[in-house]
């Protein structure tokens, strides 16, 4: 028997077919083993060939994530029974990821005699909240309330970020687009299959009865900010750099120190992707994902010092005693603290890495990684010891806060 003979023999008694659009990156490689290790039959799309980086079963299919429509025929080869895709930008991406699917199709047995479509799982982002929008002053009107439930007005402009921001977010991520917007992606995913809310047991059964018998089925995951080991934005790096370079003292500003957003380490965000990828409940549902907690972004620093044995002090100063490459924009008195509360009740998820042991892992992988150019450009020492020398921390100087 040939080794392509055993690969399909072994296929044959997994339990589920996914392929992952974009399965070797950041989420994609821990998803990748753990589906693997679920004894899923699993697919991976992506532009380079990197076998070795990938367990020996997975399969792959090598393309150009913006020409998708012409890999139709190796998709419907692999006859996945949920296309789950990590990497999608803009509307369009999503109606062509739509057309592709339709049509492809996978039952159990011989999946060759009878056509289901598969599922989809689209991967979103928090930042469809308008409350993004307020946060970065593209939305206007008062501060969004609190938590950020999947039921939390959407933002109504379509620019998601500034576009100095975007175009860094560009210079990291090759897959994000000049349309960028997962607004105009879950609309068109929407548009074109069963995912809505229930209101009620009989609007669960009319879904059953239209989407469980082929139709047009989806899932749309909310991702909060991921950190972790390969962390395509090193969100450790500036208090673990600053901590190695032996900084007596770590400066904040008074909004920043304060503001408080979702969080997931990257491989509990791959966990909640399998879950709902492979928990038929999940289908036609929306799911925020993110820890329960909702720490601050001083809280955070400190979480990372005291891993780090870490003697120093920080100081939380008003913006503008702050040296000028600490200066983040953005309005920081709307925080995007979101509730988990439906994929942890209706999946069962949880967190299968603790919080500690997150920070130890990240820590461990952010000394070891050399650093960006980026990064080192938000450093400027001399500045920062300049600010610091003019502060002594007296009664006197009562805007000066120390915490240690």
């Amino acid at each position: 028997m040939s080794s392509s003979m055993r690969i399909i023999c072994h296929r044959e008694e997994r339990v589920m077919r996914i392929l992952i659009i974009g399965g070797n990156g950041f989420i994609g490689k821990p998803l990748v083993r753990q589906l693997n290790e679920q004894e899923h039959s699993v697919g991976v799309f992506h532009r380079d060939k990197c076998k070795a980086a990938l367990p020996a079963e997975v399969e792959e299919i090598i393309g150009d994530r913006r020409e998708l429509g012409n890999y139709r025929g190796a998709i419907r080869e692999f006859a996945p029974e949920v296309v789950i895709d990590l990497i999608l930008s803009s509307g369009k991406q999503a109606e062509e990821l739509i057309e592709t699917v339709r049509g492809v199709g996978s039952t159990a047995g011989n999946h060759r005699l009878k056509s289901v479509l598969p599922r989809i799982v689209a991967i979103s982002s928090m930042d469809v909240y308008r409350a993004c929008g307020v946060f970065h002053g593209s939305e206007p009107g008062p501060l969004e309330p609190l938590p950020l439930t999947e039921e939390s007005p959407l933002r109504k402009t379509t620019q998601t970020y500034p576009v100095e921001r975007l175009q860094q977010l560009q210079s990291v991520f090759g897959w994000i687009d000049e349309a960028y917007d997962k607004v105009a992606v879950e609309r068109a995913i929407v548009s074109a299959s069963d995912v809505f809310e229930f209101q009620s047991e009989a609007e669960a059964g009319r879904y059953c009865s239209r989407f469980c018998n082929g139709g047009m089925s989806a899932t749309i995951l909310r991702l909060p900010m991921v950190y972790g080991p390969s962390d395509h934005l090193r969100r450790f790096f500036p208090i673990v750099k600053r901590i190695d370079d032996g900084r007596p003292a770590i400066l904040f500003t008074e909004d920043v120190a304060a503001w408080r957003s979702p969080r997931g380490y990257v491989e509990n965000v791959a966990a909640a992707v399998a879950l709902a990828a492979t928990s038929p409940q999940a289908a036609g549902r929306i799911y925020n994902v993110a820890e329960q907690e909702s720490f601050s972004e001083l809280e955070w620093a400190k979480k990372v010092a005291d891993r780090m044995g870490w003697q120093g002090r920080f100081v939380v100063l008003p913006r503008e005693r702050i040296p000028e490459n600490l200066l983040t924009p953005g309005n920081f008195a709307q925080h995007w603290v979101a509730s988990s509360d439906r994929i942890r009740r209706e999946l069962g998820y949880e967190e299968i890495v603790k919080t500690n042991e997150a920070i130890r892992r990240t820590i461990e992988w952010e000394r070891r990684t050399p650093p960006l150019e980026t990064g080192l450009s938000t450093l400027d020492y001399a500045a920062e010891d300049s600010a610091l020398a003019k502060l002594p921390l007296s009664s006197e100087m009562p805007w000066a806060k120390d915490l240690t």
